[in-house]
């Protein structure tokens, strides 16, 4: 969800239909926002280790996906 999928798109990962993620992941679906800054909290811990151990390749990779996400998201969501 953080990164807009479908509820198609999520349920289609594990192979389960829409109706089985609504019953047996209702609580893991939180809303979008909330679920974005729980992945971007754990981005930045992953990008302070990388930091302290200098591998900028790392750095640019994460940074480049989230840029290319944003710029697919409208500017309302």
């Amino acid at each position: 969800m953080a990164f807009d999928w479908s509820v198609e798109q999520i349920a289609a990962a594990p192979s389960i239909t829409p109706p089985t993620l609504h019953k047996h992941y209702f609580r893991e679906r939180k809303p979008r926002a909330e679920v974005r800054f729980r992945v971007e909290a754990k981005l930045f811990t992953v990008l302070m280790t990388e930091t302290e151990a200098r591998n900028v390749s790392t750095i640019d990779k994460y940074v480049k996906h989230f840029e290319r996400h944003d710029a697919c998201v409208p500017k309302s969501a």
